[in-house]
């Protein structure tokens, strides 16, 4: 959140390493590799999050995140 991103993504990457699964670390890698315009860990990052059930409590974790932090994933430049 200070907009040291590259921070961020090292913070993220070994989040998942520790656990694979963890969908918030998917949603901050994937929030930070968009930032820095890197379109591999993004695809990578959306591929994993959308593998979660739309009804699941991934998604619903995600979701209350997301109310909380809206900034951790960024708007569209048009929204902006």
């Amino acid at each position: 959140m200070n907009g040291d991103f590259r921070a961020a993504q090292r913070v993220y990457r070994e989040l998942l390493r520790r656990d694979s699964n963890d969908p918030l670390g998917w949603l901050g890698l994937g929030g930070v590799a968009l930032r820095l315009g890197d379109s591999l860990e993004f695809q990578r990052a959306s591929e994993k999050l959308r593998s979660y059930s739309p009804n699941g409590a991934e998604v619903r974790q995600i979701r209350r995140h997301l109310a909380y932090y809206p900034e951790v994933w960024p708007r569209p430049s048009y929204e902006q």
